[in-house]
């Protein structure tokens, strides 16, 4: 029998309930067997993550003594201090979202179009909170190499408001709230889950109305980790899964404990990538996978070195004390430094010899204990250690111009130098911050322009465009104006013909007539170019046709160099002035070069 003649031996995978959720689609099994699945393979990466939480800042590890009394072990901080430098290096401001039509030919509709949803955009992140959302990214970025935003659409009344309320909600999930299917690359990701803890009261007003009463049997308990740490109070919670699947167009709700899904449904947010989340901010992935490797396993090795050095230096620092030999018993000498004894120095320590024959019979009245080896294993324990640090800056990228040390020997060539070397380090975090911003004005215009009713887009937007209606009677107006001016001409033309002559006059007013026409048609092209509201809230509505046209963008998250923003500004000026004559004088020698010179102009003013 040939290979190609043997059984081939079915994917108990692909077939099982306990990973398969079409088998039984009402019930969580499958489901909460794959979320059991992304959580196992995270699990290396969360326990390294616990370890990294409590180096970068535990009050109970930082205080001087633990519950038993004993002193903690003296540590080098090299972790917080490269987190504090790195992390306003790859986040210093909020986003600012931009919307631009995607080509340049100046279509009024569209113009009018990327100004309002520029403006929702902007509000609805006003509103969110922007900052500290992308604040948290950030610091997950900087110390776990993964931050992840969640987005979502609320509407209701409020409890003292009079009117429904409309508006757009981005949380940052912690890394124990965030799943995945197993994948190597986001293009890959199937499902996504992201977690939410809510008590008996909060779980049944969400789940009573779609699945009864199976919400009691969810896992209820008090989360005594965060507790501990100041994050959570006493209530009992249970961890609520709500799952996005893209294979099946569906969203739905598990909990562990619970036989049946909670709640499913169509996606409620028809996005252009179905997910409510933009792909998370990585740093470091492992090859293959989207697991992060935090940066600071590149040089755990160097910490730990550093704090073994650390604590042999203090250990040193404590044993460098004078320490003096005397002999004792009577005497005038013996007397005068058991007097100085008694005057308390710190660092001192005097030992009386009664034997002193034995000690050596020295005939100086004080032998001192040398202390000089131990300064010197101090000196050279220091130098080790600053070597050590050295190399983790050589690890990480940081220059000593980025933490805000450097040579003043140091020509400025050298220290640009240095500047730029330390941001290409880190460009790779950066890019990944603006991008993710990017994907949040993106999905925060998709849920708007979905869900958002036309009322609210126009106050969100304070938008000024004429409606359709209006736009008709002004044309109206035009017209019943026109009309009324050519009536008068008429009027004015034949008293005037009965005077004079009247084929003159004829003429006259044939001329009046037909400017009156071009001013008619002139401004009724006007008005017709105008943009309506309407037309602006359809095209938004298109996603397919908004997603070929509009190009959505933020502005940089990186703080500019103030100094080096004046210096560009102030050569633009200085370019701009004699550029601007030239273009003049072309024009004014050949107009037909105008077009030419506008372009040149655009292109200058670009940037």
């Amino acid at each position: 029998m040939s290979e190609f003649d043997k059984p081939v031996e079915e994917d108990l995978r692909s077939v099982d309930q306990e990973y398969n959720p079409g088998i039984e689609p009402k019930k969580s099994k499958a489901w909460l067997n794959l979320l059991l699945e992304s959580e196992k393979a995270f699990e290396d990466w969360q326990d390294h993550c616990d370890n990294i939480d409590e180096l970068y800042a535990s009050l109970k590890k930082l205080s001087t003594a633990d519950a038993n009394s004993i002193l903690r072990d003296r540590q080098f901080q090299m972790f917080w201090a490269n987190c504090e430098v790195l992390k306003p290096s790859i986040y210093a401001k909020p986003p600012v979202p931009v919307v631009v039509p995607k080509f340049k030919d100046r279509r009024p509709v569209y113009q009018a179009a990327s100004e309002v949803m520029e403006r929702c955009c902007v509000v609805a992140f006003d509103l969110t909170r922007i900052n500290d959302l992308m604040l948290l990214v950030r610091d997950d970025l900087s110390m776990i190499s993964r931050g992840v935003a969640w987005c979502r659409y609320e509407s209701g009344k409020g409890k003292d408001a009079y009117y429904d309320s409309e508006r757009v909600c981005i949380d940052f999930k912690a890394r124990r709230d965030f799943l995945h299917s197993i994948s190597r690359n986001w293009r890959e990701v199937t499902w996504v889950a992201a977690a939410s803890y809510l008590t008996r009261t909060e779980a049944r007003d969400r789940f009573h109305k779609h699945s009864g009463d199976a919400y009691k049997d969810a896992e209820y308990r008090v989360d005594k980790d965060g507790k501990e740490v100041g994050g959570a109070d006493a209530r009992e919670r249970a961890k609520f899964w709500e799952i996005w699947s893209k294979n099946d167009g569906r969203v739905l709700w598990v909990a562990h404990g619970c036989e049946d899904i909670l709640d499913e449904s169509d996606p409620h947010l028809e996005l252009q990538n179905f997910f409510p989340c933009p792909k998370p901010a990585y740093g470091t992935v492992q090859r293959g996978s989207l697991i992060p490797v935090p940066d600071v396993m590149q040089y755990r090795d160097q910490l730990d070195e550093i704090n073994s050095l650390t604590g042999r230096i203090h250990a040193l620092s404590d044993a460098v004390e004078v320490k003096g030999f005397y002999p004792a018993g009577g005497g005038e000498v013996a007397e005068a430094v058991e007097t100085a004894i008694r005057i308390k120095t710190p660092g001192l320590t005097m030992v009386p010899i009664s034997n002193w024959a034995a000690f050596g019979g020295s005939k100086e009245v004080i032998i001192w204990m040398p202390i000089d080896m131990i300064a010197q294993t101090i000196v050279q324990l220091v130098t080790l250690r600053k070597q050590i640090i050295e190399d983790i800056y050589q690890i990480m990228g940081l220059s000593d111009i980025m933490r805000g040390a450097t040579d003043p020997n140091e020509t400025l060539g050298a220290q640009q130098l240095k500047t730029q070397y330390g941001s290409t380090r880190i460009r790779d975090k950066q890019q990944e911050m603006v991008r993710m911003a990017r994907d949040l004005v993106e999905i925060c215009s998709e849920i708007i322009t979905e869900k958002f009713k036309d009322q609210t887009i126009v106050e969100m937007s304070q938008t000024q465009l004429p409606t359709k209606k209006t736009m008709e009677v002004s044309a109206k107006n035009v017209i019943a104006q026109a009309k009324d001016q050519a009536q008068s001409m008429i009027q004015a033309s034949q008293a005037t013909m009965q005077q004079q002559d009247p084929q003159a006059g004829q003429q006259q007013v044939q001329q009046q007539l037909q400017q009156l026409q071009q001013s008619v048609t002139q401004q009724l092209n006007q008005i017709k170019e105008q943009p309506t509201i309407e037309q602006v809230l359809k095209f938004l509505k298109d996603s397919r046709a908004k997603s070929f046209t509009l190009d959505i963008e933020t502005d940089s998250t990186i703080m500019a160099d103030e100094n080096g923003e004046k210096q560009r500004r102030a050569e633009f000026v200085s370019m701009l002035a004699p550029l601007l004559q030239q273009l003049s004088a072309m024009v004014a020698a050949d107009p037909s070069t105008a077009s030419f010179c506008s372009e040149v102009l655009k292109f200058s003013v670009a940037p």
